[in-house]
């Protein structure tokens, strides 16, 4: 059994891999809808 505590260590884990993945990507979408928002 997990406990509550390992569970909540887990979950941010995730998170916090989940956030840095987003970090890599995120920018070029990002900069494609500034670029958007910028022509109109």
């Amino acid at each position: 059994m997990i406990d509550e505590r390992q569970e909540e260590t887990i979950c941010l884990n995730i998170q916090n891999e989940q956030k840095q993945n987003l970090k890599h990507e995120k920018p070029k979408i990002n900069e494609k809808l500034l670029c958007i928002l910028d022509k109109k």
